[in-house]
């Protein structure tokens, strides 16, 4: 079934501005478990989570009885003065999966809101120490990355089609470097080792171009998604990219929005060998919540948490639905239904299988 099919439309004329007004959206009826069912009384299988998010499938009777029960209790509450169980739980939930490497959890809506916060975390960092650091307004990201599409990480990214219509719009204090794309990137007879040691060297140089103290913060997906298509890092490449953050005082920012809560195999992606560093700040989302409500987070290390704490002790950075108490909900119990079941580990053999399987069907 493809977008605009005839069985597509809705009786009634859309109100909705939809991605693109000239097709028809397929009307969803019913979902449950890895299918969804049309208005049409067609049933597809659900083989993307649809945008990578539902990583229960549909209908988990467990969250939606923690969701039901959450608006039996309170639904909505002003963050800027109250707080709830269910965003507290799940902060707790959260960084008790990092071994105790991240210190504190901010709650958002989406991706995008997370990455927005991310940077303005970074900058404020800077901000915040005790000889503070005002200049830090640059952040270098790479080429073929996707962050977001508000005009703060759509700025980071450097996703050519969908930068291109707001251009004059976004930051001049944003640049890139390559990609950590061996399939593509390495040259004839070069290691890995030595693409690693040449990435290294272009950050360092872009750091050098840029001037090394204006940098707030280098940002990476360790898992590329929408830009490459599920691209891992090479071994060490994490690795030397934090000590060229490291040697210039910059932060190293991990988004995870996609590859993190477990579907690279790891609860984080960073915890990946492959990787082997963990991040300064990081941003979660997707599979925090499975879809059953909007939901994405910024992790941040005790590192930058220790800073604002010994400063003035609060973040700049305020949403009407930050923590949302049935967004949180359903988070928390997505996460617990993920551990309880070993769903992490279920990836990591999986992957290992499908891995084994494509290559005997498209390496001949």
């Amino acid at each position: 079934m493809k977008p605009g099919d005839a069985n597509s439309s809705s009786p009634i004329p859309s109100a909705l501005l939809h991605r693109n007004l000239n097709i028809n959206p397929h009307i969803v009826s019913s979902a449950s478990g890895s299918y969804v069912t049309m208005s049409t009384g067609q049933r597809i299988l659900d083989a993307t989570c649809g945008a990578a998010v539902s990583c229960l499938g549909h209908g988990n009777a467990r969250v939606q009885a923690a969701m039901a029960a959450q608006l039996d209790q309170v639904a909505y509450c002003l963050t800027l003065m109250f707080g709830t169980a269910a965003a507290e739980e799940l902060a707790h939930e959260v960084i008790a999966g990092t071994g105790g490497e991240m210190s504190r959890l901010y709650v958002v809506c989406s991706g995008s809101e997370a990455m927005d916060a991310a940077m303005k975390m970074a900058r404020q960092y800077f901000l915040e120490l005790p000889e503070p650091q005002p200049q830090r307004t640059r952040f270098i990201a790479r080429e073929q990355s996707y962050h977001g599409t508000t005009l703060g990480p759509l700025g980071l990214g450097g996703h050519t089609m969908r930068r291109k219509p707001f251009e004059p719009l976004l930051s001049s204090n944003c640049s890139r470097v390559s990609a950590c794309y061996a399939y593509r990137g390495m040259k004839e007879g070069e290691s890995e080792e030595q693409y690693v040691v040449r990435l290294a060297e272009e950050l360092d140089a872009e750091f050098q171009r840029v001037g090394p103290e204006t940098v707030c913060a280098f940002v990476a997906e360790p898992v590329v998604g929408a830009a490459l298509g599920c691209v891992p890092c090479v071994p060490g490449y994490f690795k030397a990219m934090k000590e060229v953050c490291d040697r210039y005082g910059a932060l190293l920012v991990m988004d995870e929005i996609m590859c993190g809560m477990g579907r690279s195999g790891t609860l984080h992606a960073w915890q990946d060998p492959a990787v082997g560093v963990v991040p300064d700040i990081q941003t979660v989302g997707k599979g925090l919540g499975g879809g059953f409500a909007p939901v994405a987070g910024v992790l941040a290390s005790k590192k930058v948490m220790s800073v604002f704490e010994k400063g003035t002790g609060a973040f700049v950075h305020g949403q009407t639905y930050q923590g949302h108490p049935l967004s949180c909900s359903a988070a928390l119990a997505v996460q617990k239904e993920m551990k309880e079941k070993n769903l992490v580990s279920n990836v990591a053999e999986l992957g290992v299988l499908f891995e084994k399987l494509l290559k005997e069907k498209v390496i001949k």
